[in-house]
């Protein structure tokens, strides 16, 4: 089991377009992407603008193919522009 934790902190006045986006890419996500076990949209509680996608993919695999699907090539790279630095990524395999 794969566990990802992207990381964002958006600007102020982007956060209606980020969450308009990020609303599309959960959304195909979970309807197009094999192996997606969950995926979701979190909003920072200590962090005013911070939000984290927590994902839980069946295989590394199953991430890769995600991370090359249309929605994502697409979706990703705006959601970026509206981001104050680049996204942290975690990517966590399961162990116990």
């Amino acid at each position: 089991m794969i566990k990802v934790v992207a990381t964002l902190s958006i600007k102020p006045n982007e956060v209606d377009t980020f969450l308009t986006l990020a609303k599309k890419i959960v959304a195909a996500t979970l309807e197009a992407d094999g192996g997606c076990r969950s995926y979701s949209l979190c909003e920072d509680v200590n962090a005013v603008n911070t939000f984290a996608f927590i994902e839980e993919w069946e295989s590394q695999t199953a991430l890769d193919a995600h991370m090359q699907s249309t929605h994502f090539v697409e979706l990703f790279p705006k959601i970026s522009e509206l981001a104050t630095e680049p996204s942290a990524i975690s990517i966590l395999k399961t162990r116990i």
